[in-house]
């Protein structure tokens, strides 16, 4: 993975071989092209959003102008600032991009190829955010069967559309249809990347997620405590993938009813979650962490711990928020 700094010198290099492109070939040049299409991807992976825009819009116009509207490159180009509109939340925006990209895609790759399966599988987190969950579940599906036939089913591709069509199922509250595609997912990540991968961290807790829903919970603690385990080898201590794996446990403790472990788990995770959303307590993923973590404390009669992660949330509230009635309830609860 890029650092900061690794960003900052391919940044500087981009520019220097764009001023280079340019004097010598014009902005208007493929090769020029391609160094402003590289630069944009660049901004886009560090979330510059607004730059990247600026500078893929101009690869498309400019491509369309010089290659024409069904060029595969205007596709790539369709398909690079579709991510982008994504990324800025403009769902109906990046929806468009991509369908013009995917009918490119299959129209010059075939109907089966990676770069059509990739750009269904983009489609189909735009569907999500757009509240249209079963048409993600089609397109990851539709997805899935491409890789499976384009890279193998065992393969990293297979693997990221195993997960993502299990993802769309748990969300529409469908765990027991989601499970068998998540534990393939892990299955095919173990055989690409190794017992020891991230990668195998994430679909496993994915896995625990859907098993603890399904009420399956000593198999859901024994699959977030590999997550968890992999990702004390993998990531240092203070790490957010660390804490989102303490984070799973714990809730799967807490349906246990095993407050004590579960308090331990949350109180390692929260630092990491306070450092991570900037100490921004009204983050949903920081305060329901909280949340547990006060349920737990008032459980074992830990009431002086709880009352002061409490006062820490009603101070982080504005008056006449609606969530100061649910922490009363969290008071009461003692």
């Amino acid at each position: 993975a890029m650092n900061e700094a690794d960003y900052a010198r391919a940044e500087s290099l981009f520019a220097r071989v764009l001023a280079w492109r340019e004097a010598h070939l014009g902005r208007m040049h493929n090769r020029t092209l391609d160094v402003l299409n590289n630069l944009g991807n660049l901004y886009a992976d560090e979330y510059r959003y607004e730059e990247a825009d600026s500078l893929l819009s101009e690869v498309l116009r400019l491509r369309t102008a010089l290659l024409g509207p069904e060029h595969p490159l205007t596709g790539e180009a369709l398909n690079n600032l579709g991510l982008v509109a994504f990324g800025l939340g403009d769902y109906d925006r990046a929806d468009a991009l991509l369908r013009r990209s995917l009918a490119l895609a299959e129209r010059h790759a075939g109907p089966m190829h990676r770069d059509v399966g990739m750009t269904m599988n983009n489609l189909g987190w735009v569907a999500l955010c757009r509240n249209r969950p079963q048409d993600a579940e089609a397109l990851f599906r539709r997805a899935l069967a491409i890789m499976e036939a384009a890279s193998g089913p065992v393969s990293a591709d297979a693997a990221l559309l195993l997960g993502n069509v299990g993802f769309v199922l748990h969300q529409q509250g469908r765990p027991a249809d989601a499970l068998p595609f998540f534990r393939r997912a892990v299955d095919v990540r173990r055989q690409v990347h190794g017992d020891s991968s991230m990668h195998v961290a994430w679909r496993l807790f994915a896995l625990g997620e859907a098993l603890r829903d399904l009420g399956r919970l000593d198999e859901a603690e024994a699959v977030h405590r590999e997550s968890v385990a992999l990702r004390r080898a993998l990531r240092p201590p203070d790490h957010f993938d660390l804490a989102r794996g303490l984070d799973g446990l714990a809730r799967v403790l807490t349906d246990q009813g095993r407050h004590d472990d579960a308090i331990d788990a949350f109180e390692e995770a929260l630092p990491i979650y306070r450092t991570s959303y900037e100490g921004n307590l009204l983050h949903p993923t920081l305060w329901t962490l909280l949340r547990n973590l006060i349920a737990s404390l008032n459980a074992r009669g830990q009431y002086e711990r709880a009352g002061q992660l409490l006062a820490e949330l009603r101070a982080a509230l504005p008056p006449g928020d609606p969530r100061h009635e649910d922490l009363a309830r969290l008071q009461v609860a003692r």
